[in-house]
């Protein structure tokens, strides 16, 4: 059976990158959206020229008047392809609740992950694509993300694989109208209340016109730059001369370009603060480190601080 053009090119993408064996069961997260439904058409049209098992997941949040149509798409879908169905819903989100799009994302994953466990399969295959890849590089260089993290979401970061990361939405849209298959709207993807949205409508359009309908290319290049420097700064561990965890050396961290330092001064505090550290504070710890004098101590946030003590730096985390 020929394949469809872009069929051919995800699976060329998957052996290339191993995403995973042609033999393998994979969790096919389907919304109901454009994406997923397209992720799912192209993994039957790979199915019906390997092994790959497939079962469809569907994750109901129960906050948007439609959900409950959604939710019976995708399975009328499933069951029209002959391709087994799991859905679960959850009574404890509203659109309205605090960050309610990062805590929908985690519940999804932890569902992802109990049901591949309990379906034996190998992975979980997510629809991101090109355009998400833009705006979360977007998202984090908004946020202050170190140059040496800002880069988009990998191609496999265990159980999860994304087969389309080098698709445009565009493109997806236009294979679904190709073979006829239809998708659902989520309403809540118009909704400018969520930063997502924000970048998604009004920064990414007026970037592209700005860089001349570069700015995929110009992301793509800077992401690459910051996998190539993560990679580098692999060969130079976080194992200075230390009594704990919590203290750097800063005899060792002074051996390396001021550049370098920062960067692993980013990396040790991150860790262990689990916090975004801004590049002003890294540069004040800098400035701290090079005056004469051997102790003294400084809030890095409402919940830690760093302490010097003689040639070791100290990260404290502050009583409650």
């Amino acid at each position: 059976m020929k394949l469809s053009p872009l069929a051919y090119r995800v699976k060329k993408r998957i052996e290339e990158l191993r995403l995973f064996t042609l033999q393998d069961h994979l969790i096919v997260c389907v919304s109901g959206g454009a994406d997923s439904i397209a992720l799912l058409r192209v993994l039957l049209e790979i199915q019906n020229v390997s092994q790959i098992q497939l079962t469809v997941l569907h994750c109901n949040h129960g906050v948007r008047p439609e959900s409950l149509e959604d939710q019976q798409f995708v399975q009328q879908l499933a069951k029209d392809v002959d391709v087994p169905f799991i859905a679960y819903a959850s009574a404890e989100f509203s659109a309205s609740m605090s960050g309610f799009q990062e805590k929908a994302r985690i519940w999804r994953r932890e569902v992802a992950c109990h049901v591949m466990q309990e379906q034996n399969a190998q992975a979980i295959a997510l629809a991101h694509h090109q355009d998400d890849q833009v705006e979360t590089w977007l998202m984090k260089l908004l946020r202050g993300c170190h140059f040496s993290h800002l880069q988009g979401m990998g191609w496999k970061s265990f159980p999860f694989v994304r087969p389309l990361l080098d698709c445009k939405k565009k493109e997806l849209q236009s294979y679904l109208q190709s073979c006829s298959q239809s998708w659902q709207e989520d309403s809540s993807n118009l909704s400018n209340k969520y930063l997502r949205n924000r970048v998604r409508h009004e920064l990414v359009p007026l970037l592209q016109e700005l860089s001349r309908n570069g700015l995929y290319e110009r992301v793509n290049d800077y992401s690459q730059q910051s996998v190539e420097l993560c990679e580098w700064l692999q060969r130079y561990p976080l194992n200075a001369p230390t009594k704990n965890q919590n203290q750097l050396s800063i005899s060792w961290l002074q051996t390396f370009p001021q550049f370098v330092q920062k960067v692993l001064l980013h990396e040790f505090l991150s860790e262990i603060t689990q916090h975004t550290i801004e590049q002003k504070h890294i540069q004040k710890l800098i400035e701290l480190m090079n005056q004469v004098n051997q102790k003294w101590e400084w809030n890095l946030s409402g919940s830690y601080r760093v302490v010097r003590d003689s040639e070791f730096l100290q990260i404290i985390r502050s009583k409650e």
